[in-house]
């Protein structure tokens, strides 16, 4: 057994470990400098100078395997480097034995770039991966697997390698592959993505051994693929070979929710709780489902209150916290822009490929704001701009278009490239504005400090000089801080400026319906589509919230707008137009309903 380090060791400075390794050669230590280049190894198995220099020393050894012995309590690295030396000197099918017990005991280790290159092009002989280890190694990766999941790099790494040297390993290296290992392996191939081939093992295992195991396998895989009633029956074919178990019932119930189909998913749950009450795993998903299903924030609360009294649990925890954190959208929480263009800027810059993006399409009409922050991204990274383009299905309504005659528009079009002819602002506007966004968000918070920030301003300037320099500064945001990207930094810009403007438009209680009518926060919430029209949703509920008034003729907006949400691609404003709504005081029961659940289509997935 090999001495299990994680999560004990510094990240590794691969440089720092190749100097030291060089200096032990010099002295004559080569045991002491291979050590050192497996710690390097380690933290990038493809370390060019690294391999070069082992390789130097495997090719310079009469007795190459003893630079890194197996002795006991030999770390990872070193046997990993063992492993390594045997794939060098011929011994593949030895070297994958010994690097697939590293990697069950380090399933995080980089190492799976090595099972790809030592199998590929090589023929097995009659040393064969012991299967028994094969199975160990996947039933390790799938044990890891959520543990190391949330790293993007181990899954990149995963996607890159496994589809390519499992099969080899299975098909090649494995005499006779039994179903425990194909189940596993197909379990595994379906995490990153393989899901035909995975399809293919599963089958094979279940007609080879029919099994709870063997069947559940199918399923999973079957769901993955959106085969849902080929789904259903294969964990129907697993409760018939084990009656007795309820992790079926819940996965059915997980799938049947994760496809809105919440009565059927419901009655699964119920057949887990008749069995087991207050079960860690049904009781919790029944209450989150119930909620889906009928938009009452009842049944959300129940959840809460069995979270609070049920700490340890860990998936009533999760579902709570989705629900609390839905309930308290742009309130407490900013949700992320959600427009594909942004990630094309992020991975743009990313691969400093961006120079290179030469055509782009996209399946709706984007956020004229969304295109700047993606544009100030590319910039930052001494990028080209976004080329123009070409879009495959306009949104109907049009989003170009503002909602009727409006006397001010922010932006304006020219065929599908938005323009915004705002000078840009004053520098006291652009402070105050600054000044806000940079507090930790808040809307209630942000609210309230704005009434005395803009007193601040309007007694330097006359209040018509402050709304035009407001808007100006959505169009032509301050610099950005290093711990924000550039849409994060713009949309706060923009509800700082918004709550500012509201409070420049809307001062005390004397309001008449009209004047809000008229307002300019009024016409950015008629469009043209962008994050402004957020700003100006979260701006206007504020006002509705602090004075009377403004409030028949905010919910009127509100209404109008939500009205004309196109059916047939995103605009960027929908949720916060959902939950901003909801927060209006007066709003009958059955309009709550309707909101709540059409809310629920901008949760994260859970099931």
């Amino acid at each position: 057994m090999y001495e299990d380090s994680q999560n004990k060791e510094k990240p590794l400075d691969p440089e720092s470990e190749i100097w030291t390794a060089k200096q032990s050669i010099i002295s004559k230590e080569l045991e002491h400098a291979v050590f050192h280049l497996g710690r390097a190894l380690s933290a990038d198995p493809k370390h060019p100078a690294a391999l070069e220099l082992l390789d130097e020393l495997i090719g310079d050894s009469e007795s190459p395997l003893e630079l890194a012995p197996l002795v006991e309590g030999v770390s990872y690295t070193t046997a990993a480097v063992h492993s390594y030396i045997l794939a060098k000197t011929g011994a593949v099918p030895a070297a994958l034995n010994l690097l697939l017990q590293v990697l069950r005991v380090r399933a995080d280790a980089p190492y799976y770039y090595w099972l790809d290159s030592w199998t590929t092009g090589e023929e097995a002989d009659e040393h064969f991966v012991n299967p028994h280890l094969f199975h160990a190694f996947l039933a390790a990766w799938i044990e890891n697997y959520p543990k190391f999941s949330d790293s993007e790099a181990w899954v990149d790494l995963m996607i890159e390698v496994l589809p390519s040297a499992l099969p080899t390993i299975m098909e090649h290296w494995v005499e006779d592959p039994p179903p425990t290992c194909l189940i596993l392996g197909a379990s595994v191939l379906r995490r990153v993505g393989e899901v035909d081939l995975a399809m293919d093992w599963a089958h094979r295992a279940f007609d080879q051994a029919p099994s709870w195991q063997t069947a559940v396998g199918k399923a999973m895989i079957h769901a993955q693929r959106d085969e849902i009633e080929e789904a259903i029956a294969s964990y129907h074919q697993a409760m018939h070979m084990d009656p007795e178990d309820l992790s079926v019932l819940l996965d059915l119930g997980d799938l049947l929710a994760k496809h809105e189909r919440f009565g059927e998913a419901l009655r699964w749950y119920d057949s887990a709780l008749a069995r087991e009450p207050k079960h860690h795993w049904a009781f919790p998903s029944r209450l989150y489902v119930l909620w889906l299903q009928n938009g009452k924030n009842d049944y959300g609360l129940a959840l809460k209150e069995f979270a609070d009294k049920n700490p340890d649990n860990d998936r009533a925890k999760l579902l709570s916290n989705r629900f609390q954190k839905q309930q308290s959208a742009f309130v407490d929480w900013l949700p992320a822009p959600t427009e594909s263009i942004l990630k094309v800027a992020r991975r743009a810059t990313e691969s400093e490929a961006g120079s290179k993006l030469v055509s782009l399409s996209s399946s709706a009409l984007e956020a004229p704001s969304a295109l700047y922050a993606a544009n100030w991204l590319l910039g930052l990274a001494d990028l080209d701009p976004l080329p123009d383009i070409t879009i495959s299905k306009l949104q109907s309504p049009d989003p170009r278009e503002t909602l009727g005659n409006v006397p001010f528009q922010l932006w304006t079009y020219h065929d599908n490239t938005p323009r915004s002819s705002m000078e840009k602002p004053i520098e006291e506007v652009v402070k105050i504005v600054t000044k806000l966004a940079t507090e930790p968000y808040h809307l209630e918070a942000w609210w309230a400090y704005s009434r005395y920030e803009v007193e601040t301003l309007l007694e330097q300037f006359d209040a018509s000089t402050v709304a035009e320099n407001l808007l100006a500064t959505m169009v032509h945001p301050p610099n950005l801080p290093t711990d924000l990207t550039p849409w994060h930094w713009l949309q706060r810009i923009q509800i700082s400026a918004a709550l500012l403007l509201g409070r420049v438009e809307f001062p005390g209680d004397d309001i008449k319906p009209r004047d809000l009518e008229d307002s300019k926060l009024a016409c950015l919430l008629k469009g043209p589509a962008d994050w402004t029209v957020t700003a100006a949703i979260l701006a206007l509920a504020q006002v509705a919230r602090s004075h009377k008034a403004t409030l028949d003729p905010v919910a009127k907006l509100f209404s109008e707008r939500l009205q004309t949400i196109p059916d047939n691609g995103p605009v960027c404003y929908t949720h916060s137009l959902i939950c901003n709504t909801l927060r209006l005081p007066g709003l009958s029961e059955s309009t709550k309903t309707q909101l709540e659940i059409w809310k629920r289509d901008f949760l994260e997935p859970v099931f």
